[in-house]
């Protein structure tokens, strides 16, 4: 779920509001691998 939420554009805090890791580094290790493009293409839409 956190990957999934890392994809959509969710900053971490929200992903530890929604899966309950403690630390940013618990999200880290859980989004390392989430898609970069599909994250890039995220923040581009945002500051649009």
């Amino acid at each position: 779920m956190a990957r999934r939420l890392a994809e959509a554009g969710a900053p971490p805090q929200e992903i530890m509001a929604v899966t309950a890791h403690a630390t940013p580094a618990e999200v880290t290790r859980y989004t390392r691998d989430a898609n970069r493009p599909n994250m890039a293409d995220g923040a581009m839409t945002r500051l649009k």
